[in-house]
């Protein structure tokens, strides 16, 4: 039986919100090239103006699991939360509205961690389960 390798663990996961993500941006879009993540975080401020920076993110080895998004393998999360690998290139691609909104509160983070957790493994279990 093979070990679902390290795709992204609640607390890389938590480690990466709680860098980059507050009450006034939310996180557009996440690269990864060679274990470097690229974070490009849009701070929504007064007036509607919006300003962008990028900032890197080291992560864990990912698992392509059994999700596919136009024909590329994914890893879901939530809804419009996952993984999508295109060649060396990873994205994170999360409802940028919702996630933040869910994320503020203890509640709706410990609800979020559970489903993350039980995703993963449902996924990475069922994905490798082929290759016995």
């Amino acid at each position: 039986e093979k070990e679902c390798p390290k795709c992204f663990s609640v607390d890389d996961f938590e480690d990466l919100f709680d860098k980059n993500i507050n009450c006034s941006s939310y996180l557009t879009r996440v690269k990864s090239i060679g274990g470097l993540m690229k974070v490009k975080k849009a701070y929504i401020k007064a007036y509607d103006a919006v300003e962008y920076a990028t900032m890197p993110y080291v992560i864990p080895e990912f698992c392509q699991c059994d999700e596919i998004n136009n024909g590329v393998a994914s890893l879901v999360f939530g809804q419009s939360d996952y993984f999508r690998t295109n060649g060396k290139e990873i994205s994170l691609v999360l409802d940028s509205g919702t996630t933040v909104a869910k994320w503020d509160g203890k509640k709706m983070r410990n609800i979020f961690r559970e489903k993350m957790v039980q995703e993963i493994y449902r996924k990475c279990s069922r994905f490798f389960e082929g290759y016995s």
